[in-house]
């Protein structure tokens, strides 16, 4: 985890001292995030993101999902992202759906999953196209699904693409 941490934290020193992008990233922690990925498992992967962009950014919010997504509590945000496991099943559609409700117009919504599933039409079609271009998916090692194209995505399968995929997901914060 202190390995994922410091690497994700080299590239997000680039925005120290500018204007901070308000995030909030939505960590998937099914079973599947356990896999390794260059011997680093995924869900470490994501959580080094999580405490890199805490500290570097006030604003950054974190989620949790599964089958259902759950905010982080701040005051425990660093104990839930070391000690977090993997385990259960993957809900794009609840994901979508919580941004969509909590969309404030100004954040940057990151989501790290490597199990996209298919997504309610419906759910896709009401979320506004302004909206969308604030979204993000990180996909480790995932298939992208014809639906996903409505997006802005980054499929990676190495550590370094996934750095890139975290530099390019705030260099283009509008």
């Amino acid at each position: 985890l202190l390995f994922s941490m410091r690497y994700v934290n080299r590239e997000l020193l680039v925005y120290r001292g500018s204007a901070s992008p308000k995030v909030s990233l939505y960590i998937d922690k099914s079973g599947s995030m356990s896999e390794h990925l260059e011997g680093v498992s995924k869900i470490s992967l994501a959580a080094g993101l999580g405490l890199a962009m805490l500290k570097k950014f006030d604003d950054t919010k974190i989620f949790m999902f599964d089958t259902e997504v759950a905010e982080v509590d701040r005051n425990k945000m660093m104990q839930t992202l070391l000690t977090i496991a993997a385990d259960g099943g993957t809900n794009i559609t609840e994901v979508l759906q919580r941004i969509k409700e909590a969309d404030d117009e100004k954040t940057i919504h990151i989501v790290i999953s490597d199990g996209v599933d298919e997504v309610s039409e419906s759910v896709i079609n009401s979320i506004p196209s302004e909206l969308r271009r604030r979204i993000v998916f990180i996909l480790i090692e995932a298939n992208v699904p014809r639906w996903l194209r409505n997006f802005r995505y980054y499929p990676v399968k190495t550590i370094a693409e996934f750095q890139q995929a975290v530099s390019n997901s705030l260099k283009s914060y509008p």
